[in-house]
């Protein structure tokens, strides 16, 4: 029997390159399911998430994490 538990977690940054260099995120949340991590990870770089945070500037990349894993990355869209 396995019972090892999922430690799945979604990280923000205002930038891929703060991640890159590693310098700090900007949130840090734990979730339930992995489709729950994704849907925010998702909304977390919307201009919405930006303005009911008070943030002066929108976040541009996210990744969802199992056990310190990367499973999927997200990049905000471009606005034209």
């Amino acid at each position: 029997m396995n019972t090892k538990s999922k430690v799945i977690r979604v990280l923000t940054f205002q930038t891929h390159a703060d991640f890159e260099q590693r310098r700090g995120c900007v949130t840090d949340f734990d979730y339930d399911t992995i489709k729950d991590a994704k849907h925010h990870a998702k909304l977390a770089l919307t201009d919405d998430y930006a303005r009911s945070n008070e943030m002066s500037n929108p976040l541009e990349y996210a990744q969802v994490t199992v056990n310190d894993e990367v499973i999927y990355d997200f990049f905000r869209k471009a606005s034209l």
